[in-house]
């Protein structure tokens, strides 16, 4: 059996390490691309968050508006947005859903109070102290990365925005 050693193409090992080269680049970019949606999920849902809130206070600035609720649960994909009218809670008018692999990250009650609007904190008891000179924090974090989240900051004065 002759070789001919004039035969042009590629050997085995040229061709095995150039698919493993190809193989690593095409790994660490959907790896990369897998994590950029997650950050792209968090930070939709902490301005989807944002505008909710913005929402709920427009509407209890109504010299005849309800009382407004909105419940956070820790761990809970959606938090509910519910009215009140002294005191009596009616039905939930929306349950909001965040993006998918995000989830609330602590609890938290908060009622709008018309008109001005007075915002409070309820706690687990139904006792409720009123949100003045100070804030409180919700987080919305990345599923199974607890290191990795937004801060939407409401303060008493009536002010929302988001933490970084």
């Amino acid at each position: 059996m002759t070789f001919n050693r004039n035969q042009k193409g590629y050997t085995f090992i040229e061709l095995l390490v150039t698919i493993s080269i190809i193989s690593l680049i095409a790994g660490i970019s959907v790896y990369g691309f897998v994590r950029e949606r997650k950050e792209r999920a968090l930070n939709v849902s902490s301005y989807r968050l944002l505008q909710d809130l913005r929402m709920v206070q427009d509407k209890s600035l109504a010299p005849a508006g309800e009382y407004i609720l909105i419940e956070f649960s820790e761990g809970d994909e959606n938090y509910l947005i519910s009215s009140r009218e002294d005191d009596e809670l009616e039905e939930i008018e929306e349950g909001i859903g965040l993006e998918d692999g995000i989830e609330i990250a602590n609890d938290l009650k908060l009622i709008f109070k018309p008109p001005h609007p007075t915002i409070y904190i309820e706690d687990s008891l139904g006792n409720r102290n009123e949100l003045i000179g100070r804030y409180e924090d919700i987080g919305v974090r990345i599923k199974g990365d607890h290191g990795r989240f937004e801060t939407v900051r409401i303060h008493g004065s009536g002010l929302i925005e988001i933490l970084r």
